[in-house]
């Protein structure tokens, strides 16, 4: 079973393991990880360092969360997750860079 499992991780492309990492609870890795580092991520069940993205993401989906009635005439159609509002992640930096001040 497990060189099953380990031969069709082989054989997935980067989006792919990228995607059967989120799914085993492993958080939003990057592509530019090596393939054989995300597939015995995925085998050991382990959690990858995080992102420093990820991380500021996260910041500023809380942030969202806890001034959302603020926020909402300024963001049109955001649901305060970063990842369903589709910012991509030059998008995120840049709103980090700009406001985290007043996220921390």
């Amino acid at each position: 079973m497990a060189d099953s499992l380990l031969n069709t991780l082989q054989g997935m492309n980067l989006s792919e393991l990228v995607q059967v990492a989120r799914v085993a609870g492993l958080g939003n890795l990057s592509r530019d990880l090596p393939k054989n580092v995300l597939v015995e991520a995925i085998l050991e069940d382990e959690a990858l360092p995080a992102d420093a993205l990820e991380v500021r993401r996260v910041a500023i989906e809380r942030h969202i969360a806890r001034y959302k009635n603020r926020l909402l005439s300024q963001l049109p159609g955001c649901t305060g997750k970063c990842t369903s509002y589709g910012c991509p992640d030059v998008i995120v930096t840049r709103c980090w860079l700009g406001f985290s001040r007043d996220m921390l």
